[in-house]
């Protein structure tokens, strides 16, 4: 039985439907919530809610440790999708993740696939060389689309939620493309490690715990998944 199967059952849910999202691996996440999203908008209900769940447990060797790359941790995380808002439905699907109120606002979405990688783990050593060098230029491009979408530009976003792969990463991101390395949360990669889908997330509550999260301050959150799936959304909090 599937854990959505299971996670329906305990909780009485018995007349949802219960799936799971695992294409785009560690990127799922993010696709979860924008699929939630199309899911409770075609419900017909206004006040009609979707329970998004992550987690993912490192169950061997080749998980635990990703070579030369990240240290990986275990973590779950849980969320609602709804359209529904203090004035009434807009439109936006929104995710709320222990928030009080109405919860943040997702503004856009973007994805992007890159089948060159799909042989993940098992790529070549010339195939895991070149996915390294092009790490940053397609998660760049998965951010810029999603900024595209939402008509907004860098400067807009107050800080970037991100996935906890590794610093050197991302401090090379900044060098690249200007962002100011103080602009992104990068706290919890010694303490967490990489956890899959939850990383976006778990930095989140970790900045709402520290106060580092305003209300009406807009954030990006990303996400790449082995294969290579590169992700990011921007939300409003």
């Amino acid at each position: 039985m599937l854990v959505a199967d299971q996670l329906r059952e305990r909780l009485g849910l018995a007349g949802a439907d219960a799936f799971a999202v695992t294409q785009q691996f560690c990127a799922s996440g993010l696709a979860a919530i924008d699929i939630a999203g199309e899911l409770v908008r075609a419900d017909g209900d206004p006040a009609a809610k979707a329970l998004v769940v992550t987690g993912d447990k490192a169950f061997n060797s080749v998980l635990r440790y990703v070579l030369q790359v990240s240290v990986t941790g275990e973590a779950s995380t849980a969320f609602l999708v709804g359209l529904d808002t203090p004035g009434g439905p807009d439109g936006f699907p929104r995710a709320d993740g222990g928030v009080h109120g109405a919860g943040s606002r997702v503004l856009s979405y973007a994805a992007r696939t890159e089948g060159e990688f799909a042989g993940g783990f098992r790529m070549s050593a010339e195939k895991l060389r070149r996915f390294g060098d092009t790490y940053c230029t397609h998660l760049w491009a998965a951010m810029s689309d999603t900024l595209s979408y939402a008509g907004l530009s860098l400067s807009d976003i107050h800080l970037v939620i991100p996935h906890n792969v590794n610093a050197s990463l991302w401090l090379w991101l900044c060098a690249e493309v200007g962002l100011d390395r103080r602009r992104i949360f990068l706290d919890n990669i010694p303490r967490y490690g990489h956890c899959n889908c939850s990383d976006p997330f778990l930095n989140l509550a970790s900045m709402r715990e520290r106060g580092l999260v305003r209300s009406g301050e807009l954030y990006m959150l990303t996400s790449v998944g082995i294969g290579s799936s590169y992700a990011a959304m921007v939300i409003e909090y």
